[in-house]
């Protein structure tokens, strides 16, 4: 990937009531994967996206906007 760009790494159901995002920066993308899981064993309603951004600077703004737009909560996984 080039600096400055991130991922989606894994995406939340299509059949979701409620999507959420989570956006992991650094090495908490093994975690960020294994929260989404967790979120929804708990809640079958809820969709959970992880994109790794990998690094804060440069951020990669298009995915936060796409993330922020098409999830109802966006939460940042971070060191």
């Amino acid at each position: 990937l080039p600096l400055g760009k991130g991922r989606i790494m894994r995406k939340a159901r299509e059949d979701a009531k409620r999507k959420v995002a989570i956006l992991s920066f650094g090495t908490r993308l093994a975690e960020s994967v294994q929260a989404a899981r967790h979120i929804e064993t708990i809640d079958e309603e809820v969709g959970v996206t992880v994109a790794d951004a990998r690094w804060m600077k440069p951020l990669d703004t298009e995915l936060v906007v796409q993330l922020a737009t098409e999830h109802e909560v966006l939460i940042t996984c971070e060191e």
